[in-house]
């Protein structure tokens, strides 16, 4: 099974639990998992996933949270465009522009490349951003997140790690 089924599959799993999946293809769901062992333990990993974060308490964020965040987006970079195109904004070489407007704000990084017209979540250095320049940015902000690399499969997630690595060692 590839990176891109893998997906499909484990959100029809989450509809099917959750209730979403319409009748015919939640029957359809629940009679492949009666043939299919793997698919059946799936499920019930999910269930035992599932019953465990409902047993966690509630955490309601302290007044003025959403407000707060918002006033930290950059939307200049973001002038013109709809909300909805927001994520799209960020393709060929943005992803740097918006980390640099960001600045001291970022704690937190999904990386992928991209090809310049879609989220494509390709393997760093396998698309049009030029990743190369991320570690020493990172430095001048002085970055201390965390950061996850969101690709499809373990090559490219080796891969990305490696350009990284190069990168930052060749920082002064």
């Amino acid at each position: 099974m590839d990176a891109h089924d893998r997906n499909d599959l484990d959100r029809l799993v989450q509809r099917y639990l959750d209730g979403d999946l319409p009748g015919p293809r939640a029957t359809r769901l629940f009679l492949d998992a009666q043939q299919d062992a793997k698919l059946t333990a799936e499920l019930e990993t999910y269930r035992r996933l599932f019953s465990v974060l409902d047993g966690l308490p509630r955490a309601e964020p302290p007044d003025g949270f959403d407000e707060r965040v918002l006033a930290t987006v950059p939307y200049d970079l973001y002038a013109g465009a709809p909300r909805k195109a927001w994520p799209q904004l960020v393709l060929g070489s943005r992803p740097l522009a918006w980390l640099g407007a960001l600045g001291h704000r970022a704690v937190h990084l999904h990386l992928s490349d991209n090809r310049g017209t879609g989220d494509d979540h390709l393997g760093l250095g396998s698309g049009s951003v030029p990743w190369e320049d991320l570690p020493a940015r990172l430095a001048a902000l002085g970055f201390q997140g965390t950061v996850v690399l969101e690709v499809y499969s373990r090559a490219e997630l080796v891969a990305s790690r490696r350009l990284l690595e190069r990168a930052a060692s060749c920082r002064p």
